[in-house]
């Protein structure tokens, strides 16, 4: 099965071999490019148009610049790997002349790439410890089921409670009669993956570890472990009952982040324990919110002045100390866009003055600037 994201124009497009051409989602621009008129279209011809449509999706899956460590994998990086020059392979038929491209698309396409390549953003690392220092405190635990349960061998998972101390390491606090504590007790190896605070669905963020969770030693590291948890849930008094103790994972084995559709990737978990949550999360929603309830135009103009991109809607969805994600409706369909602070935001009353100045930089962006 082939399948091609078409974010830059809001459509999914599945194309396999027991799917009909009729029965892909059509819509908008994507409609116009894919050649539906309001019925069906051979298969040849939509294929000879995949390569515009591959094209115009490129510059949403581009991943900001990072290190090596931190790269996060795309699925389109690059706007080499979308050319239609009749080279042969790709996307390409043989035997068939290369798709015509609309030139305001790759225009509008080219501009936005470099910008997402070039937006400030947090490094993959200190996006993986924001998420899960902000986090529910919920997460899914992986444990590998012990040769005196009848499910032997088998994979077992559990929804449990966590914290993380000043590393970033996740702390849980286990009774006897759950079957993971006894799992972990005789096999530590084991994974644990966490969710963004928000999370609606897989465009939001994940964070996955693999490593070895084992018993918090008695002492003054289980006393700094019970106040690092009571701490994030305050309520979870029966961690004092006798059946109960900590555990954490020292070792890190694997970090993986999947910061949404097509931004996703291992971290070294040295990044990871090394980085810092973002400190402007305490107060990002109110901000945010603040700016969507009552300046929505405010934050459109932002986008035209800043990216040159002239949108219909604009939702802020995140903010850190480097800028915001906003998602955005044009005329080219729906997507999440990095809008940067013109400099860094050190605590709120920055944040406020930040947002202030561009705002009233952007009060006077020039038609012209639109695309």
């Amino acid at each position: 099965m082939t399948r091609v994201f078409q974010r830059a124009l809001g459509t999914l497009v599945v194309l396999s071999s027991s799917t009909p051409v009729a029965s892909f989602m059509h819509h908008g621009p994507a409609s116009r490019m894919m050649g539906n008129k309001g019925g069906s279209q051979s298969l040849g011809s939509a294929i000879r148009r995949l390569p515009q449509v591959v094209s115009a999706a490129a510059f949403w899956l581009s991943p900001p610049a990072s290190s090596s460590s931190q790269r996060l994998s795309s699925s389109s990086s690059s706007a080499e790997g979308t050319k239609t020059e009749g080279k042969g392979g790709g996307h390409s038929v043989p035997g068939q002349a290369p798709a015509e491209q609309d030139p305001e698309l790759v225009r509008v396409q080219t501009m936005l790439m470099e910008h997402q390549k070039t937006a400030a953003r947090l490094t993959a690392a200190e996006e993986a410890r924001t998420l899960v220092y902000y986090s529910t405190g919920l997460g899914v635990l992986g444990t590998n089921s012990q040769a005196s349960s009848p499910l032997a061998g088998y994979p077992a998972s559990a929804m449990v409670g966590f914290a993380v101390d000043e590393k970033g390491r996740p702390i849980f606090s286990f009774s006897s009669i759950s079957t993971h504590k006894q799992d972990l007790l005789k096999d530590p190896r084991a994974s644990f993956t966490v969710a963004s605070k928000d999370f609606k669905g897989l465009d939001d963020g994940r964070v996955s570890f693999v490593g070895e969770i084992k018993k918090v030693p008695e002492g003054e590291e289980t006393t700094k472990a019970r106040e690092t948890y009571l701490a994030r849930h305050p309520g979870h008094f029966w961690v004092d009952f006798g059946d109960f103790d900590f555990f954490r994972m020292d070792t890190m084995a694997a970090v993986r982040y999947n910061g949404g559709f097509a931004r996703f990737g291992a971290l070294e978990p040295a990044d990871y324990l090394d980085a810092a949550p973002d400190a402007c999360q305490p107060y990002a929603a109110a901000v945010m919110n603040h700016m969507n309830a009552d300046h929505s135009d405010a934050t459109k103009a932002m986008v035209l002045h800043y990216i040159g991109l002239e949108v219909d809607k604009a939702e802020i969805v995140s903010l850190d100390r480097l800028g915001m994600m906003v998602k955005v409706e044009s005329k080219w369909g729906g997507s999440k866009i990095r809008l940067p602070f013109t400099r860094e935001c050190t605590d709120r009353k920055v944040c406020k003055e930040i947002i202030v100045e561009m705002t009233q930089a952007s009060a006077g962006a020039s038609a012209g600037a639109k695309v």
